[in-house]
This record gives structure tokens, sequence and C-alpha cells, in this order.
């Protein structure tokens, strides 16, 4: 039966890797063009998602030299030991590079939460926690996969013979702690969505917008339950189970990663195109109104006290754009016949 499926699972892991490699890199394309296109300044979470579509297509020719003895019919316990070596090596800069894709990913999503909501402390203070417990993470994969065997040498040589950890067990602590980590970052600014002063209708409609990331959580949940296997399967159609959701959720995280930027590429014209332009901007009032301490909402700008009258330049991101300051007059530019306050010193002049 695996002699029969073996090429036709080749080819589904291919093309599925290749498709995904390149739908990741459109999106970081668009990404750019609509910096672009906006006039934005490219920012550290722009730069960020570039390494993240490298570290896709680097996982993507690992899996796909993983599987070409398959297409020959041929099981890896039946390989010469020196190619079954070279697939070792292969499988270990594969686990490498994916984790690696996840953790990159996932902090440009960070840079972009940073500058956007990083007013509020406890999402501040959030967000570097996620950082860090996900490099955290990315070092012990690396180092569970690397020191997986004693001796070490079994690790990346076929003719070792040694004793190894349950690669299943580590694979499902890893996954579940790596989705956990997903979950709790998707849904660090949605207190703050929900807190918006519009329709509950149009919050729940931009929180759908920053949760768009769930698809990665579908996709994680479904390489874990496919991926993970007590009795240590190594058949073909076990480890072509694992890349397919591999594949699907490298790349949905890029894509779903670059969907906050792309509102302009909604359309101008059409009720549906207007209001979701409107979800698009809605954000932006109540960061600038977070972070100038409560002021009144007369005090806003135009474009902040009414998002549907924004212009295009100043309402592209949800940043928080700063209230001019008001100049503070001179002493002798104080009208000696009134009585005046001084905002700082809280000093009166009166008229002599």
């Amino acid at each position: 039966m695996m002699e029969i499926e073996a090429p036709h699972v080749f080819m589904e892991v291919l093309w599925l890797h290749v498709i995904m490699g390149l739908a990741a890199a459109v999106a970081v394309a668009l990404r750019f063009y609509a910096r672009k296109l906006t006039k934005a300044k490219l920012q550290w979470d722009d730069w960020i998602i570039v390494a993240a579509v490298l570290f896709v297509w680097g996982d993507a020719v690992c899996t796909i030299v993983e599987y070409r003895p398959y297409i020959r019919r041929v099981p890896k316990a039946q390989l010469p030991i020196k190619e079954h070596t070279e697939l070792m090596v292969v499988s270990f800069i594969s686990i490498i590079f994916t984790v690696f894709a996840e953790v990159v990913t996932r902090f440009s999503v960070i840079c972009l939460y940073y500058r956007l909501f990083s007013v509020k402390r406890w999402l501040h203070y959030s967000l570097i926690a996620d950082g860090v417990i996900s490099i955290i993470w990315l070092f012990i994969v690396i180092f569970a996969s690397a020191l997986g065997c004693k001796p070490i040498k079994a690790n990346f040589d076929a003719s070792v013979k040694g004793e190894c950890l349950n690669n299943q067990t580590g694979f499902f602590v890893s996954e579940l702690i790596n989705m956990l980590l997903d979950i709790a970052l998707i849904a660090m600014p949605i207190p703050i969505i929900l807190k918006l002063k519009l329709p509950l209708r149009e919050r729940v409609a931009i929180a759908g917008i920053f949760m768009t990331g769930g698809f990665t959580i579908i996709t994680s949940v479904l390489r874990l339950v496919k991926g993970y296997n007590p009795d240590g399967d190594t058949s073909i159609t076990g480890l072509s189970h694992l890349s397919i959701w591999t594949g699907l959720h490298l790349g949905f995280a890029v894509i779903c990663a670059c969907l906050p930027v792309f509102r302009v590429y909604i359309p101008r014209h059409g009720l549906i195109s207007s209001k979701m332009r409107l979800l698009y901007t809605a954000v932006s009032g109540w960061v600038g109104r977070t972070s100038s301490h409560n002021k009144s909402t007369a005090s806003l700008p135009k474009y902040m006290r009414n998002p549907a009258e924004s212009s295009d330049k100043n309402s592209q991101e949800f940043r928080y754009v700063p209230q001019p300051k008001k100049k503070r007059p001179m002493f002798d530019e104080i009208p000696l016949t009134t009585t005046t306050s001084v905002e700082d010193h809280d000093i009166e002049r009166s008229a002599v």
C-alpha cells in the first residue's frame, strides 16, 4: 500500500509547501506595496515578516528533500546509511526552520501590537512576556531535538545506535505551548477593542479583523491532532499529515500577520466597502484618547473624533498621532488689565 501511495503523497507535500510558500511571499509583497501606496514608513514588523517568509521557504525545501526517497518507493529504514544520515541532518535543519518561522512571525505581530496598543501598560508587559516565552520555547525545542539521544551523535548518524527520548511526547508538549502562545497573542487586543465607543456590531467586526490569526490556531490544532501519534508511527502517511499541516500552519501565520495592513486594498466605493474602511480606522480614535490621558473628545483632532471623516493619510494605521501642544504665553504677552492663571505655577497677576 505504501509503495503505491508514496509518489502521490510526495506530490501532495511538494505542491502544498510550494503553494503556501508562494502565498506567504505574495502577502508580504502586498504588505510592502500597501506601505508604498500610503507613503508610510517601513517599521520593524514589516522587516521581521520578510525573515519569516525566508524561514518558511527554508522549511519547505528541507521537507521536499526529506521526502525525496519516497518517490523512489524506498522507506528510510532501507536507505543506505550515508543517505539516511543526510536525511537525519536535513530533518533537524527543518525543525530549526519551522520553529524560527513560527517565532519570527509571532514577533512581527508583537511589534505591530506594540506600536498600536502599547499605551496600555498591561498589554505592554503582556507582549514582552509572550516574546520572552517564545524565545525560551525556541531554544528548548532546538536543544531537545539536538540532544534527544544518548550518545548525541545518534541524532545525526544512522550508523550509531543509541537511546532516544520519546519524540511524540516532546512534540505534543512543545506544540501545545506554541498554540497557547498564539492564542494569548491573538486575544490581547480584544479587551481594548471591546471598550471602543462604537455599536456592538462594529466592535465585533473590528475584533474580527485582529482575530484573523485564528486560522493559525485551527491549523495548529489540526497539526497537533494529525501529527501526534503515541505509537510512534513513522509511515509515509503519518509523516505526510504532519508535513502538510506544518506547511499550512506556517503559510497562514504569515498571511494573517499581514492582513491588518491591507486596508488600502478595500475599494473606496460601495456600502460594504465603506463600512469595512470605517472599521479599519475606528481603532485609532480610541488609541488616541487613551494615550492622551482621557482628554475630552472635543480636544482631539477631527479625524480622531469621527473616523469616517478621516483622510487616508491620517488613518492608514491605528496609530496615535499626538495633538500639537498649545504655546504657553510669555509674561510680557499677558494683558495687565485682567486676572490670568498660569497653568503650571498657578500664579495670578492683577492690574495695578
